[in-house]
């Protein structure tokens, strides 16, 4: 009998390993099982402040957005998100002021002010309009339906203003980061 593979998900960037298997039907259930038993990860990619992550949940559209879009709520959601103020409403852009302090913040509370463009209900861009110690924020956040629910992405460019030795830490403290409110947001949209 032929030697073939049985292929399995595992860990949170969805790795392929490959294991030895008896029959080729065995190898084809193997596959089926690890895709519909695959960990919902969360997925970033890019590096040097500018990323793309994004994550699918098993919600509606709507759902998604309507969380996206409560501003006063994200810090409830998003973990480096400290306090959230919305300064003004006009259609579909919205002006707010953001706290974060995280890890990448080195502690310390860092102030932005941001302005949303809001197309619902797929597309919530934002661009930095002021703050303390970033010198670029622009990004968006898409929601993209897909079979049993939404892919989030995320697409972010940041340039903080600090010292060249501290980017290297600033950098991957920002990307654990990033990771984390894709996952905090998945959470959030499950819990209802």
């Amino acid at each position: 009998m032929p030697h073939t593979s049985a292929w399995a998900i595992s860990g949170d960037d969805a790795k392929v390993r490959s294991a030895p298997a008896a029959h080729p039907q065995d190898a084809k259930a193997a596959w089926s099982h690890a895709l519909t038993q695959a960990p919902p990860g969360v997925s970033l990619r890019g590096s040097r402040g500018r990323y793309l992550g994004s994550v699918f949940v098993p919600v509606s559209a709507q759902k998604a957005w309507s969380l996206l879009t409560n501003y006063s709520q994200l810090p409830s959601v998003v973990p480096d998100i400290k306090r959230v103020r919305v300064l003004s409403r006009q259609g579909n852009r919205v002006e707010v002021e953001q706290v974060y302090q995280a890890p990448y913040t080195f502690g310390l509370p860092i102030q932005a002010r941001l302005l949303f463009e809001e197309q619902a209900p797929r597309t919530l861009s934002y661009s930095l309009l002021q703050a303390d110690q970033i010198r670029r924020l622009q990004g968006s956040w898409t929601v993209v339906p897909a079979q049993g629910g939404v892919v989030l992405q995320h697409r972010i460019e940041l340039e903080p203003n600090l010292p060249a030795a501290l980017l290297p830490s600033y950098y991957a403290l920002n990307e654990t980061s990033l990771r984390q409110a894709l996952e905090s947001l998945r959470r959030a949209l499950l819990r209802g």
